[in-house]
C-alpha cells in the first residue's frame, strides 16, 4: 500500500476508534505525528509530508478536538470507503 494510502486507512480507522461510532466524519484523538507515522508504519518524516499534503489539499483540518477527515473523496477512490 503506497505511503500516502497507508497514513488515510489510519486517520480513517483512528476516526472510527474515537468513540463516536463508524463516523469517518468524527474527531481523530491529538496523537503525535510520530504515534501516526507508527500506526501506519512509516517513518515519522514521511508521515509529516503526507499530513501537510492532506492539510494543503482540504483532506484534513486541524479542529480543537484534533484532526478530522474533512474531504472523503480521496477515501474513496482508493477504495477505503464505500461510495
Amino acid at each position: 500500500m503506497p505511503p500516502p494510502v497507508r497514513v488515510l486507512a489510519t486517520l480513517l480507522e483512528l476516526a472510527f476508534c474515537s468513540g463516536y461510532g463508524n463516523d469517518p466524519l468524527a474527531p481523530i484523538p491529538d496523537l503525535k505525528q510520530t504515534e501516526i507515522a507508527t500506526i501506519a508504519g512509516l517513518a515519522r518524516g514521511t508521515t509529516s509530508r503526507i499530513l501537510t499534503q492532506f492539510r494543503s489539499r482540504g483532506t484534513i483540518v486541524q479542529t480543537a478536538e484534533g484532526l478530522r477527515l474533512a474531504n472523503l473523496e480521496p477515501l474513496r477512490r482508493r477504495g477505503l470507503l464505500e461510495p
